[in-house]
């Protein structure tokens, strides 16, 4: 068998469809009957392995020999491990000022700053600054409403809609639609916007929030860029005393409790919590199996090249669980040099343990007994 080994690439990237033949004492092979996305793995009399892949176009393919003494990681990251919140923040009157209604003829103000707009710099930056004065008889709930519709109005105006408006009522969060509200032709009046927002708003409401509106995507022309943004808030002129009227609370889910997030399907704004992995995966596949994009973004144009993936047509909610082998081959005669490489299986959420627990078998079969981490643990 050759000994021949990818020069030039150190991440490979498999997209399985679940489906693992498992290590014989012969070689196994994959035929043209089987299904994209099959797995079959083999080992060599020298202490190696390696897989056979059925790709999108049907060709079978071969990974690099990985010698098994070579392996320094094997792990399994579950897939609700890989999502990222949707970022979102809440805006509330702080204790102080809470504690009385509005003041009269103050004006109450914080401002939306959006971070690498238009470049992964954060020097590239976007404010949106909302205020409404207080009336007499105005109350939290009054000054919220006008807030938040004035707040979404200006967003409503932007060509690509970077966040979104919510009224909070206790941990109940309701978007802020004004697509039929319509001032009279010459009027300006916040009142007016005001009565319509009392028409269809009709809850107490004790906050604001701020939400991320993922982005558009497609897999090599637009990816999964968050939404980074904070929140900076202003003094009012209460009795005697300059004071802060408001606080940002961060209430981005993150960590643990991803796992029972919701996650994004491209449409559903409102109630989602989490990106899945599905945009990440689908990027890693579209840079490692084109020609590192340029041709297949059409910039060539009319040299393009048309690559296919696995990824193509799934569901935004599609998530993997990733298997990764970190090995090395060392080159001949004794050189220290080690030419490092990272070998991931992609496989659909909760089937990732059992894609390693026939690698690992493979692994012992060569002639060496290493297990694999979830989690990192």
């Amino acid at each position: 068998m050759s000994k021949t080994a990818t020069l030039n690439q150190v991440r490979h990237l498999y997209i399985s469809n679940g489906e693992v033949g498992a290590v014989g004492t012969t070689a196994q092979h994959l035929s043209a009957s089987d299904t994209w996305g099959k797995i079959q793995l083999n080992k060599t009399a020298d202490r190696e392995i390696f897989l056979e892949y059925k790709s999108a176009k049907g060709a079978i393919l071969r990974s690099d020999l990985i010698p098994v003494d070579s392996i320094t990681q094997f792990n399994v990251t579950s897939a609700s491990r890989m999502r990222r919140g949707i970022r979102q923040i809440d805006v509330t009157a702080k204790d102080t000022a809470a504690s009385s209604n509005p003041i009269e003829g103050q004006a109450y103000r914080f401002t939306v700053q959006f971070r690498q707009v238009l470049s992964v710099s954060d020097a590239s930056v976007y404010d949106q600054t909302v205020f409404a004065v207080a009336r007499n008889g105005m109350e939290w709930s009054d000054l919220y409403l006008e807030l938040a519709g004035l707040l979404q109005a200006a967003f409503n105006k932007d060509a690509w809609r970077l966040a979104d408006v919510y009224l909070l009522s206790g941990t109940t969060a309701t978007k802020v639609d004004i697509t039929g509200f319509a001032a009279p032709k010459g009027v300006t009046d916040d009142d007016v916007m005001l009565d319509w927002l009392k028409d269809n708003f009709t809850g107490t409401y004790t906050g604001i929030r701020i939400k991320e509106r993922p982005n558009e995507f497609e897999q090599g022309l637009h990816d999964d860029k968050p939404v980074v943004f904070d929140i900076f808030t202003y003094e009012i002129h209460s009795n005697t005393t300059d004071v802060e009227w408001a606080k940002a609370t961060d209430t981005t889910v993150y960590g643990g409790d991803l796992a029972s997030a919701t996650v994004f399907d491209g449409t559903n704004y409102d109630v989602a919590t989490a990106v899945g992995n599905f945009r990440g995966i689908a990027e890693l596949e579209w840079f490692t199996t084109s020609l590192r994009g340029e041709n297949d973004k059409g910039l060539y144009w009319p040299d393009v090249v048309k690559t296919y993936y696995k990824t193509d047509g799934l569901p935004e909610t599609t998530e993997f669980d990733t298997v990764d082998i970190h090995f090395h081959k060392t080159l001949s005669q004794g050189s220290v040099q080690k030419s490092e490489k990272q070998l991931t299986i992609a496989v659909a959420a909760g089937n990732g343990a059992t894609i390693a627990g026939a690698i690992k078998t493979a692994i012992a079969a060569a002639g060496r007994d290493y297990n694999y981490t979830t989690d990192g643990k």
